[in-house]
């Protein structure tokens, strides 16, 4: 995610992402290091250059800040949603799985954030759901599997406005990107 962000940042082209070629070249001269080709590939969808932008031009210490401490609000977030309070809160940040997200920068507390978060509101705020769950399709996989959980328990409305948030996602990428 911070070297898509570089790329955006400086202006490189979208070849230097898509090309594992191109990808390896930027990515030794980023990390100053030896990167194999087809050792690291950008495996993401385009719409995940949209919060790539939001580390475009930080250094990177400061970039894994950010993304670490946000992506662990978004999990503490989802889990309030889904009523958990005080100490569970702690033990879920005490996890082993968090500590893995917290210092690799995974991406696992943003979308467990929003999963939990989605899937807990479905029968309250299915607006919040709706949206929530649009936003992790940003990992395509959950774009296909989500439809079949929310058809088995006909949350219609969340379904809806899922779709409507992803679709969103993909048009706001084509805009800015082509």
């Amino acid at each position: 995610l911070y070297a898509a962000g570089q790329i955006m940042s400086d202006s490189s082209g979208l070849n230097n992402l898509f090309d594992s070629d191109d990808y390896a070249k930027y990515l030794t001269k980023l990390f100053k290091t030896n990167v194999d080709r087809y050792h690291y590939v950008w495996s993401y969808p385009p719409t995940m250059l949209l919060p790539a932008r939001l580390f475009a031009g930080l250094p990177y210490l400061p970039a894994f800040a950010v993304w670490s401490i946000a992506t662990m609000g978004i999990y503490l977030g989802g889990l309030y949603l889904a009523g958990l309070r005080g100490w569970w809160l702690l033990a879920a940040l005490l996890a082993p799985g968090a500590a893995v997200n917290l210092f690799f920068g995974q991406y696992g507390f943003l979308l467990a954030g929003l999963l939990i978060g989605g899937l807990s509101q479905a029968d309250r705020r299915p607006v919040l759901a709706g949206i929530l769950l649009g936003l992790a399709t940003v990992k395509p996989q959950l774009g296909l599997l989500l439809p079949i959980l929310l058809l088995a328990g006909r949350h219609w409305r969340v379904m809806a406005w899922a779709a409507g948030t992803a679709l969103l996602l993909v048009l706001w990428s084509i805009a800015l990107d082509g």
